[in-house]
């Protein structure tokens, strides 16, 4: 490509950029402002989002995780803790009601775009919080969470994850009954975290489309929580959406081997099967919150790039087409910066690689927040 050829892709970029509603459908920020005290109303320079950074890259709606950590369950502290950190998010919000908002419809997010301001959409990574009782569901709906994933790292009371050894068999009873519940209330329901067994139960339990919001594909890296071609096409023969992750271990085949490496050197064989690479090193390491956010950096592996990401997005285009994908980051629980994709500043980076790969106009739009909107549209009613 001539350099007037580049110069001119990089303007189409970046005005088709500023011009596109951007949706991220996972990000753990909530973990920066409780336990690593960052203002995200100022420039940070140690993480993905702050609010600067959101306007530097038109940064449109970022879907804000709710994730409790296991030592809630243990301390029996995990619905304080829940409350506090869907608090810490609202207060955010409220004290920068001038840049960011609560979004709990596509309509919203539409209106926030419209008029300047961001738009935070609350999500909870992990039903374990729930437990037995659905009735809690309407009580999240009435605080905003508007998107649940039945578990995390571990298997829950509703669902097996895909990083822990299996209880049900896929989802347990009481998880069929909350994917029904879920689908009454319009509550967008997540495939990111839960084993394959669950996965498939969820697809063809719900009567609403399915999203994973932070997965990778399994064909380029061979990664638990990464999806199969499979299980991409029966997303989109449902009307759902794969999320792109960037999470190194997911998004790099390289990265990935050289994590499990070091992983191996302090985990047992079924350790290395049920549990992400990185969750063990933490653990191992015994990290206090700053250490532990910054532990991927610490590593010395070097970072995946934005070509490696975007990747990921191509092969789902390509798959289904272009209406079946969107990205969902994954920061904020630890820190790690995608070469040509350090923080959402550098979004328009991600619009120009889609456009150097020959998407259209459209179809970048979609990718990059459309597609995430139409989605929320079938679960605003």
């Amino acid at each position: 490509m001539s350099a007037g050829e580049t110069h001119s892709l990089d303007a189409h970029a970046y005005d088709l950029h500023k011009r596109s509603i951007i949706v991220d459908t996972h990000n753990d920020a909530v973990v920066r402002i409780l336990d690593l005290g960052h203002d995200l109303s100022q420039a940070c320079n140690n993480g993905f989002i702050d609010l600067p950074s959101m306007r530097e890259g038109n940064f449109t709606a970022q879907f804000f995780a709710i994730q409790l950590p296991p030592k809630c369950y243990a301390l029996g502290t995990a619905k304080q803790h829940l409350v506090t950190m869907l608090d810490a998010v609202t207060q955010f919000c409220e004290r920068n009601a001038d840049r960011i908002q609560i979004a709990r419809s596509a309509a919203d997010v539409r209106a926030l775009a419209a008029a300047g301001t961001h738009a935070a959409i609350l999500t909870l990574e992990g039903a374990h919080v729930i437990g037995e009782d659905l009735h809690e569901l309407e009580d999240l709906v009435r605080c905003g969470v508007r998107l649940i994933t039945p578990c995390h790292f571990f298997s829950s009371s509703w669902s097996d994850s895909a990083t822990d050894a299996p209880l049900h068999g896929g989802l347990s009873e009481l998880g069929k009954r909350a994917v029904a519940e879920m689908n009454r209330l319009g509550i967008m329901i997540d495939v990111s975290h839960v084993s394959d067994e669950a996965f498939w139960q969820i697809l063809e339990l719900s009567r609403r489309p399915v999203i994973a919001t932070h997965s990778c594909i399994r064909a380029l890296v061979n990664h638990p929580r990464n999806l199969t071609d499979e299980m991409i096409k029966a997303l989109a023969a449902k009307g759902g959406l794969a999320g792109i992750n960037f999470f190194p271990e997911q998004v790099s085949e390289r990265y990935y081997a050289d994590i499990r490496e070091k992983a191996a050197a302090i985990a047992t064989k079924d350790e290395l099967e049920n549990t992400i690479p990185i969750a063990l090193l933490m653990r191992a390491a015994e990290r206090d919150p700053e250490a532990s956010y910054n532990i991927v950096m610490d590593l010395g592996i070097p970072q995946p790039t934005l070509a490696e990401c975007v990747d990921h997005i191509d092969y789902v285009a390509k798959l289904v087409g272009p209406d079946y994908v969107c990205m969902g980051s994954d920061h904020g629980a630890v820190r790690f910066e995608i070469v040509g994709l350090e923080d959402c500043s550098k979004l328009p980076n991600l619009t120009r690689e889609l456009l150097r790969r020959g998407y259209s106009d459209e179809d970048a739009q979609k990718v990059l927040g459309e597609n995430v909107l139409r989605f929320m549209e079938r679960h605003d009613s």
